[in-house]
């Protein structure tokens, strides 16, 4: 299975701060999207500029590793899909929905993540961001921690139905070992059938 993200700026941001490998962030990141590529990026320039302007802030002067973080940030563009838009979707929101979004610097995040949606996966595209009050109530706008449970949750059924097939072909397997075993148990009764029959002919004509 595989998941198609838009990551909000504050996800990365609190990426590079967070030293807490246990962390939901730090377990989306290091695991489902660079150790087991569960996750495919999804952004386009205007995202990537938005990561690159962020970082650049002089209150993360001394709190992250400039670097290193440029570097996440073009492995994480080189590995993911690009996407350029020119629809805007926030217009179609209604009143209240629209409130929400009080920072147009979001605009994109949620432009880009509805049209990863038309374009790549309907039910597999998320936009994942540690401020969903700042973007309308939706499914598939997840916090690091929901998407976190959403993959964990959906690989826990995959692996039961795997086991279930298994286990389903097992009993067809073992089914079809007894009806072999039957058949040949059939198949040698009538040979020993055919060879009494045989005997007893045979008897009948040496009497005659």
């Amino acid at each position: 299975m595989k998941y198609y993200c838009v990551f909000d700026t504050n996800v990365l941001i609190s990426y590079f701060l967070n030293n807490n490998k246990n962390s939901s962030i730090n377990i989306l990141i290091d695991n489902s999207l660079i150790k087991e590529k569960k996750i495919i990026p999804v952004l386009n320039k205007d995202i990537l500029n938005e990561y690159l302007n962020v970082l650049n802030r002089d209150k993360f002067d001394n709190k992250v590793d400039r670097k290193s973080a440029i570097e996440f940030i073009s492995v994480l563009n080189k590995d993911s899909i690009n996407i350029e838009t020119e629809k805007d979707y926030v217009t179609f929101l209604d009143k209240e929905q629209k409130c929400r979004m009080t920072d147009t610097k979001d605009f994109v995040f949620y432009n880009i993540v509805l049209e990863a949606k038309d374009a790549i996966s309907n039910e597999d595209s998320y936009l994942v961001t540690g401020n969903k009050k700042h973007f309308p109530i939706e499914c598939f706008i997840k916090s690091p921690k929901e998407m976190l449970d959403l993959i964990n949750e959906r690989e826990k059924f995959e692996n039961s139905v795997r086991k279930s097939i298994v286990h389903e072909e097992s009993d067809i397997e073992w089914a079809r070992k007894i009806l072999k075993e039957v058949q040949e148990t059939k198949d040698d009764n009538s040979l020993n059938i055919e060879d009494n029959r045989d005997k007893n002919i045979n008897e009948h004509d040496g009497r005659d």
